[in-house]
């Protein structure tokens, strides 16, 4: 090329093709990331589920070893334990279907929410059986669930009924 130039650089269609290869590297690698992030949310979410019903149950076994007596009431999706304190004085803990909430002395006080159910078994006092059933579905989390906790716990100062 005489009296011409040469010039450098890229063509047309191979700047088209780089763009479609980078295209495709970015649109494969933003699903996965996307998904990633939405596993590790729903597995924070159920995790946070978890340790909220022990934290409940945690609470509900501390009055309860306290208790000098325990009367349970059910009343339209409201599950209750009436607690009689060393000290005279009455704690409510209760479980509203409705609601999905475990309380304590009333529901202004929640302590646990995505629950379905609460049981409460005071057949052969002064052991209590509690069993805590979590919600089937929690926002963000389609796995593990529902998920529930039983546990036995014997009241120190039972009186008797």
């Amino acid at each position: 090329m005489e009296g011409g130039k040469q010039q450098g650089g890229f063509t047309l269609v191979e700047l088209l093709v780089a763009l479609a290869v980078a295209a495709l590297v970015i649109g494969t690698t933003s699903t996965f990331i996307l998904a990633w992030q939405s596993q590790v949310l729903a597995d924070y979410t159920l995790a946070q589920q978890q340790n909220d019903q022990r934290y409940a149950l945690h609470v509900i076994t501390h009055h309860l070893r306290r208790a000098r007596n325990i009367q349970v009431e059910r009343s339209g999706g409201v599950t209750a334990m009436l607690l009689t304190l060393p000290n005279g004085s009455l704690l409510r803990i209760g479980h509203s279907e409705r609601l999905e909430t475990i309380w304590l002395h009333s529901a202004n006080h929640p302590i646990c929410s995505h629950i379905s159910s609460m049981q409460v078994d005071v057949g052969s006092l002064p052991l209590v059986t509690i069993r805590i059933v979590s919600s089937s579905q929690l926002p963000g989390s389609r796995r593990g669930l529902p998920f529930e906790l039983v546990k036995q716990v014997r009241l120190r100062n039972y009186a008797g009924r």
